[in-house]
C-alpha cells in the first residue's frame, strides 16, 4: 500500500513536470495535465491516509498473528472499505472542485463548498482515526504504547495539516490577497 501511495505521488508529480513543461515552452493551456496530476494526487494521498488509519487501527501493530479470523476480519475489512470510500470520494471531490473551478482559481480549490467538504471529511477521517488510535494504545503491550502515542500525534497532524493550512490561510490572509 506505502509502494502504491508513493507510486502515484512520483506519476502525480511527472505529470505536473510535463504540463509545465509545454506550458514553459508552448504557453499552451495544460488543463489535460492538470486533471491527470490531481487525480493521481488525490488516490497517492487517499493511499497514504489509509494507511495511516488502517496502522492507527492496530493494523501490523498489535494484529501481526491472526488467531481468531472470525473475529478481526469482518472488522479489518469494515474499516479497509471506510478508508477505501474515504479515498474515492476525496479524489471524486477533488475532480469535481477541479471541475467548477474557474481561471482565477486554478490552484486554490478550497474556497467553494467542495473544497468545505473536503476540508469536513478530512476532519471526519481525523476523528476515526482518533478512535483508532485510542483503540490501539489500551489494547497494546506496553512498550509499544509509546510509539502509537507518538505515532497517533504524528499521524493526527498528517491528516489534519490540510484543514490547519486552509484555517491558517482563511484568517491570517486577506480575501483580495489569496489569489
Amino acid at each position: 500500500m506505502m509502494f502504491a501511495g508513493i507510486a502515484t505521488q512520483v506519476s502525480s508529480l511527472t505529470w505536473k513536470t510535463f504540463g509545465f513543461l509545454i506550458y514553459t515552452y508552448s504557453g499552451s493551456d495544460y488543463g489535460f495535465f492538470h486533471v491527470i496530476y490531481l487525480l493521481m494526487h488525490s488516490v497517492s494521498e487517499s493511499l497514504v491516509i489509509g494507511l495511516v488509519v488502517l496502522m492507527g487501527f492496530g493494523w501490523t501493530i498489535n494484529f501481526t498473528v491472526i488467531k481468531e479470523a472470525d473475529l478481526y476480519i469482518p472488522i479489518r475489512n469494515f474499516y479497509s472499505n471506510l478508508v477505501g470510500c474515504m479515498g474515492f470520494m476525496n479524489a471524486m471531490l477533488t475532480m469535481l472542485t477541479k471541475i467548477q473551478s474557474g481561471e482565477h482559481d486554478r490552484h486554490h480549490i478550497f474556497d467553494n463548498i467542495s473544497g468545505y467538504v473536503i476540508i469536513g471529511y478530512r476532519l471526519l477521517i481525523l476523528i476515526v482515526f482518533i478512535f483508532g488510535v485510542i483503540n490501539t494504545y489500551f489494547q497494546s503491550r506496553m512498550r509499544v504504547k509509546n510509539f502509537i502515542l507518538v505515532f497517533g500525534i504524528l499521524g493526527g497532524l498528517y491528516i489534519a495539516s490540510l484543514p490547519i493550512i486552509v484555517l491558517i490561510g482563511n484568517t491570517m490572509v486577506a480575501a483580495k490577497d489569496r489569489h
